[in-house]
């Protein structure tokens, strides 16, 4: 395990915690981009998918 690949594992641990919480997590990786901080934040295609469904289904309630 590399320090590079460490970061990238907190950043989508991170992520996955905090629902995305953009701020939270460049405030962690002391990035001044968001950017930058999505670069860090790894996910798989299901995940994606999943994500994408669950706006959808937030969109049509409203």
């Amino acid at each position: 395990m590399s320090p590079h690949k460490l970061r990238h594992t907190y950043a989508t641990n991170l992520a996955e915690q905090t629902n995305g919480d953009i701020p939270l997590i460049m405030s962690q990786l002391g990035h001044t981009s968001s950017d930058i901080s999505l670069l860090y934040i790894n996910t798989t295609r299901e995940k994606a998918r999943l994500a994408a469904e669950a706006l959808d289904k937030r969109r049509e309630k409203l």
